[in-house]
């Protein structure tokens, strides 16, 4: 096994995921106040004033959402090449377990800060539109059913 079988492109993947996930909900929510139109324009120029402030909100949003997959992407990229270089430094080592203990030491705290790096990049986004982290549920042991509960009657 190499070190590049380890991790393959399922973490960009998870991360794209993750950030979209997370921003589709954001997008139609307004986090911060449009700029208010002065109070003597007419109403029809207060919801074109809105209109546009919604707009101009919304493209800001997609920006800043398309630099942050830019940036995952660029990141993934980056740990792809390092994985091939870290397996070709490995391969004249495969038959010494110290060295080689060594090597997937080293390569373990590289992932790290991958993971790191992506998840920083993931909550500067969260940060800069106000979308709070989804809680996702992890696997509960099945509980067994509900046994119906025999309630004692009630005395007069």
């Amino acid at each position: 096994m190499t070190i590049t079988s380890l991790y393959g492109s399922g973490r960009l993947w998870l991360s794209l995921a993750m950030v979209l996930a997370l921003a589709s909900p954001a997008m139609g929510q307004q986090t911060t106040q449009p700029p208010r139109p002065p109070a003597n324009s007419t109403a029809a120029n207060n919801a074109a004033a809105v209109q546009q402030a919604q707009r101009t909100y919304q493209a800001q949003q997609a920006t800043q959402q398309a630099h942050v997959l830019n940036q995952l992407q660029k990141n993934q990229v980056q740990e792809q090449q390092r994985q091939r270089q870290a397996a070709a430094v490995a391969r004249p080592y495969a038959n010494d377990p110290a060295a080689m203990n060594a090597i997937n030491a080293a390569d373990q705290a590289q992932r790290d800060r991958f993971d790191a790096n992506q998840r920083d990049a993931v909550d500067r986004y969260r940060s800069a539109v106000g979308v709070t982290p989804a809680v996702v549920p992890t696997q509960q042991p099945k509980k067994p059913p509900a046994s119906p509960q025999k309630v004692p009657p009630s005395q007069p």
